[in-house]
């Protein structure tokens, strides 16, 4: 336990010296996105997936 706290430690040690040289993430609008989740209905009857698309535009 206590050797996975310290590599925690030092890894987000590392993450935090680092984040000032990383350049931003930049998205481009329109944005098409794809959402996937499960619908749980109960013990009775089986999970369903379902698939939503949209476009966010800003």
């Amino acid at each position: 336990m206590e050797e996975t706290r310290a590599k925690l430690y030092r890894g987000a040690k590392r993450a935090m010296a680092a984040i000032g040289r990383c350049r931003p993430y930049r998205l481009h609008l329109p944005i098409k996105a794809k959402k996937e989740y499960l619908v749980f209905g109960g013990a009775a009857t089986p999970s369903v997936c379902w698939t939503s698309n949209a476009v966010v535009a800003g």
